[in-house]
Parts: structure tokens; sequence; C-alpha cells
């Protein structure tokens, strides 16, 4: 099937109401988070895009280290990777899926997965606390570049 056939499909039997966007977006929002598929009909493939939001103040250096661990082979991302959306600064869950071959409920079962992965990084960036060495990294760091305008 073609994506736009499995995107129309998905609206059908999971009661998601909307169209496509000219552009081949579909956004709907689950349990209060934002998200879109985004069919590249060129190579019969979607993209799949969540927001996860923002996490507290603080340093961030092992929330990052913890997200690049986790995406190394994309294992267990299951095949989703994380950037930051340059307008908003929140951190996003992306992961494209071929569509080759699909059927609508092969594309419903990956959709819920990637919306399962979605909703788990999103708790974990929510509760995210750093570390007394996570702070402390961040005065190190701080006194270093206060030491290098010193000079």
């Amino acid at each position: 099937m073609e994506v736009q056939e499995l995107m129309e499909g998905l609206c059908r039997k999971v009661g998601i109401p909307g169209e496509l966007f000219e552009d081949g977006t579909l956004p709907f929002e689950i349990d209060g988070r934002e998200v879109a598929i985004h069919a590249i009909a060129e190579v019969n493939s979607a993209v799949l895009i969540g927001s996860l939001g923002e996490p507290g103040p603080g340093s961030r250096v092992e929330l990052y280290r913890k997200m690049l661990l986790e995406e190394h082979l994309l294992e267990k991302t299951l095949g989703a990777s994380f950037s930051i959306d340059p307008q908003t600064g929140s951190f996003v869950l992306s992961r494209t899926l071929s569509c080759e071959g699909l059927t609508v409920d092969e594309f419903i079962a990956a959709a819920e997965q990637f919306i399962t992965q979605l909703q788990h990084w999103a708790e974990v960036i929510r509760d995210y606390a750093p570390s007394p060495k996570d702070r402390t990294e961040d005065l190190n760091a701080a006194g270093v570049r206060r030491h290098a305008r010193l000079r």
C-alpha cells in the first residue's frame, strides 16, 4: 500500500478525525502530546514525529548521555531518534518507517509502538533532575569559562 492509503486507513480504524494536509502531514494529539505523521510519497515512507517536552532547569549532561546511549544502534529506541526542535527548543522523537508491503494493521502497530516510546521518553525527560555530580560538572565548566575570560 502507499503511505497516504496507510495514513487514511489509520484514521478510519483508530478514529482519528482529520485529513492529510497538502504537504502530506497528519497532525493529531494523544494524551495531550502533539504527534504528526508526515508522508514522503516519493519513497513510500512515513516519518512519525512527537514532542517530548523539556526537562526542568539545570544541567542536562546526564540526560543527553542517557539519550545518546539508548539511541546507539537504535535498539533501545526501536528505530527512533532524538533531536531538538529549533523553533521551540523542545526535545523531539522521530522515526522513519518504510511503508513498502505494510498493511494498515501493521502500520497502526508501528505507530502504536512509536507512541509508546514517545510516552516513555516524555516521562523520562519530564522527571529528569540533575544529580549532584551533574551540577558539579556544570560548576566546573563555568569555572573554566570564567578562568579563560580572566586571561
